[in-house]
């Protein structure tokens, strides 16, 4: 449990510093936030490392030490790790709840703490309705945090998987690419209408993603589209049909229904194992398609 929050704090503490319009000024407003000397904030600020070498054992030497780091690496004067601005939050965190009187301003000047209703994964979730850079962003970074678990980014993807009408189709297949994160039965109905919707440029991954789930009821959809009149549309519905499956990671709701189940969606017809395009005997050019 301790390694998976360690994890959860890193993602955290990256995503969180990669925000930073400003990092030097953002890391200022954490030091001011320890009530410590104006002086050792002003000496760190200026890339000294020992700005609080008064108080060899005050338990925030290692955050002093690490935004020295990071400015003397954002003036062009240090050779220290190029990641050292993401470890401020996660050092910045844990002071805190050494020192609980400091824990207030430090969470008010990290800005979205881990946990909580104005966490960074809520932050994302609401981003997905900004301009297109925003979008981009914040489906990466809640894919980041569906990876370790986190129950709030699980929830955000579902919803996005839910419904592709609203959303940007870059967004929606980056959702439906890793699907096995975060799936399960209940998204039935919203794959099989974007599956139905022929027009929309993501219907391959909607058919892939209901052969990932094991959806069954995808099936007589991904063999109508096998009469496509485009070769590309036929591959579309073939790829499903020959029930190419990647294995869920454990734990994720896809892995526990695999757990549980054998093999879904297969091929419902002598008929459609014979056809090229399912036997695999047929590609389309390029193979590409969306």
């Amino acid at each position: 449990m301790t390694d998976h929050r360690d994890a959860v704090l890193r993602l955290w503490g990256r995503q969180l510093y990669e925000r930073q319009r400003e990092p030097l000024a953002w890391a200022e407003a954490v030091l001011e936030a320890t009530d410590r000397p104006p002086t050792a904030v002003t000496a760190a600020m200026s890339g000294q490392l020992d700005a609080l070498a008064d108080s060899p054992w005050d338990r925030a030497q290692l955050l002093f030490r690490t935004v020295a780091k990071l400015a003397a690496n954002l003036r062009g004067d240090g050779l220290y790790d190029a990641d050292v601005g993401t470890r401020i939050g996660p050092l910045a965190l844990r002071l805190g709840e050494l020192e609980p009187p400091i824990a207030g301003p430090l969470g008010d000047a990290l800005g979205h703490p881990p946990d909580g209703p104005a966490s960074l994964v809520t932050v994302h979730a609401a981003e997905l309705s900004g301009n297109r850079t925003m979008r981009l962003r914040a489906i990466d970074a809640l894919l980041e945090g569906a990876e370790l678990g986190h129950p709030q980014a699980l929830a955000a993807l579902s919803e996005v998987a839910s419904d592709h009408r609203p959303q940007d189709v870059t967004v929606w297949t980056k959702a439906l690419s890793r699907i096995a994160l975060f799936g399960d039965a209940s998204l039935e109905p919203g794959l099989l209408r974007a599956l139905a919707d022929t027009g929309h440029r993501g219907v391959r991954w909607s058919a892939l993603a209901c052969a990932e789930l094991g959806l069954n009821r995808a099936v007589p959809l991904c063999t109508a589209l096998l009469e496509h009149p485009g070769p590309r549309g036929r591959l579309r519905g073939a790829r499903p049909l020959r029930g190419t499956r990647r294995r869920a990671r454990p734990g994720s709701p896809a892995g526990r229904r695999d757990a549980g189940s054998s093999d879904a969606f297969q091929v419902s017809t002598a008929t459609d194992r014979r056809h090229p395009y399912v036997s695999g005997e047929q590609e389309c050019c390029g193979g590409g398609g969306t």
